[in-house]
């Protein structure tokens, strides 16, 4: 699989493609932008999907959340970028809508890797089950200044009152704060 690592290489324009990056954006934050900010300079057509895990409870609702990282796309000025909601196995989206490649965010290889490498296996494994030719994983390092950013470090602060200002872009602190009031 493909390993595009930061600094991203600069896009010399829009190649043309749809492609996802899927998460549970539990909640949105700048770790999540900076990878889509650089994939919608690259591709014709981002879509972030809202994975919903129906073994996992969520303190805040995916529609909710969609919302949310609606108004953080607006906010930092991405237009190429659509959020959706999927309750389901993430390829049969990326196949109905076209996508051509499954990008995954990964802090550092070493980290994430096994984990990451298992759902990669899981997604081409079910694909050809389910007799799709493979859309392929390709795997986009964070930025190591927001490696400690995470959706787990923002509900953390956000059940403590603490200050959220440096994890999400400061026109959507509110409303996340307010999506999340009830974790505290």
């Amino acid at each position: 699989a493909k390993y595009v690592r930061h600094p991203y290489p600069e896009p010399t324009g829009s190649d043309g493609e749809v492609v996802v990056l899927a998460g549970s954006y539990n909640p949105p934050h700048l770790g999540h932008l900076e990878m889509l900010r650089y994939l919608s300079k690259k591709h014709a057509r981002v879509v972030a999907i809202i994975g919903v895990n129906p073994n996992k409870k969520y303190d805040v609702s995916p529609y909710q959340r969609q919302e949310i990282l609606r108004a953080m796309l607006a906010e930092i000025g991405l237009t190429n970028v659509e959020v959706v909601v999927w309750g389901s196995i993430i390829f049969f989206h990326a196949h109905a809508i076209g996508a051509k490649i499954m990008y995954r965010g990964i802090r550092t290889w070493k980290e994430d890797s096994p984990a990451e490498k298992y759902l990669e296996f899981q997604n081409l494994a079910y694909q050809l089950y389910h007799r799709y030719w493979p859309i392929p994983t390709a795997y986009l390092q964070g930025a190591p200044s927001l490696s400690g950013v995470s959706s787990t470090l923002l509900r953390s602060r956000l059940a403590a009152g603490d200050d959220i200002s440096d994890l999400v872009p400061q026109g959507c602190a509110e409303a996340v704060r307010q999506a999340y009031s009830r974790i505290r």
